[in-house]
């Protein structure tokens, strides 16, 4: 049962991956860090060019935890102050504590070249608050916890150039986020969160990008890029469109 643990940093974040090998050969471990992500003695977030081997798959759990340096009461009060003073009631100003998202993964590979990976989180943020007017009087708002199942990603990773003479591999990626995740998850009044805290989208999303994968003996340098293109989803809300991009080293110690 091969796994890891990792740290990385967006404010602060960290990550856990826990990983099953379910039908590989023994010298050939793989971990779905991400959709796509199965590189052996590869990196756990960016995208490896390398595909699994016919009729092989992977299991794995995913943990994802990032803390934010959520803005203090004073701040939010003053900007329900200054909504107030253009006649609004809401600042439109939030904070937020945390985001954590454990999730199900499993990639399989159709071919020696073409494997499919699918995840599956729990979307969780902690401590929305927002500066609003309330009874005529600036506050800083407590809504409470978002949480519930996010929204399904399945990703095929084409590799179209595996050269085992100098170690360089490429793939093609492209995947699609149906809107499985829950859009009505209410606050501590009860009133549905805005889109933007929902655990889904309620949007079906696109994307497409590249994994590059360069071999020396032990070592791996991955890189990839992945531009997601946003559809509307609940509350009439489009969340816009994103790109990912990532680069390891990575060394294989056994």
């Amino acid at each position: 049962m091969p796994c890891s643990i990792h740290l990385t940093s967006k404010t602060v974040a960290t990550a856990a991956t826990l990983c099953t090998l379910l039908a590989a050969p023994p010298s050939f471990a793989h971990h779905p860090g991400g959709p796509g992500n199965t590189g052996g003695a590869g990196p756990i977030n960016t995208i490896s060019a390398t595909t699994l081997r016919q009729g092989t798959g992977v299991a794995g759990v995913v943990f994802d935890y990032t803390s934010l340096d959520a803005l203090s009461d004073d701040t939010l009060i003053e900007a329900a102050e200054h909504a107030a003073e253009h006649g609004e009631d809401h600042a439109g100003v939030h904070s937020l504590d945390t985001i954590s998202s454990p999730s199900l993964n499993f990639a399989y590979g159709l071919t020696n070249d073409l494997t499919v990976s699918v995840r599956l989180p729990y979307v969780k943020r902690t401590d929305v608050r927002e500066g609003e007017i309330e009874d005529g009087e600036p506050e800083a708002h407590v809504h409470g916890d978002a949480q519930g199942i996010g929204d399904l990603s399945v990703l095929a990773q084409w590799r179209f150039l595996n050269n085992q003479a100098s170690g360089t591999e490429a793939a093609l990626l492209a995947g699609v986020t149906a809107p499985t995740g829950k859009t009505n998850d209410k606050d501590d009044d009860g009133v549905t969160f805005g889109a933007e805290f929902q655990p889904g989208s309620g949007a079906w999303n696109g994307a497409i990008g590249l994994a590059l994968t360069q071999r020396f003996g032990g070592w791996s340098f991955d890189a990839s890029v992945l531009y997601t293109a946003a559809g509307e989803g609940t509350q009439n809300t489009d969340l816009g469109d994103r790109v990912h991009y990532n680069a390891a080293v990575s060394h294989r110690i056994l």
